[in-house]
C-alpha cells in the first residue's frame, strides 16, 4: 500500500478500499479514515497497517450480501 500511495493518504485510502471491497470510499468514510491515519500515533506505514487491518474486519468483507 505504502509502495504504492506513498505519503498520500488519499491514494492509501483510494486503494485500500478498491482491494478489500472492490469500491471507492464514501465521503464519510474517506473523512473516517484520513482522521484515522491523522491521529495514529506510529509513523505512516504502520499506521496504514492498521487501517487495512480494520477492513479487513469490516461486516461488508467479511459476508456477501
Amino acid at each position: 500500500m505504502v509502495k504504492d500511495a506513498g505519503t498520500d493518504a488519499d491514494k492509501a485510502i483510494d486503494r485500500a478500499m478498491l482491494l478489500a471491497l472492490s469500491r471507492p470510499p464514501t465521503t464519510e468514510e474517506r473523512e473516517a479514515m484520513r482522521s484515522f491515519l491523522a491521529n495514529h500515533k506510529g509513523p505512516f506505514p504502520d499506521a496504514v497497517t492498521d487501517l487495512c487491518h480494520s477492513l479487513l474486519n469490516l461486516n461488508e468483507f467479511l459476508y456477501v450480501d
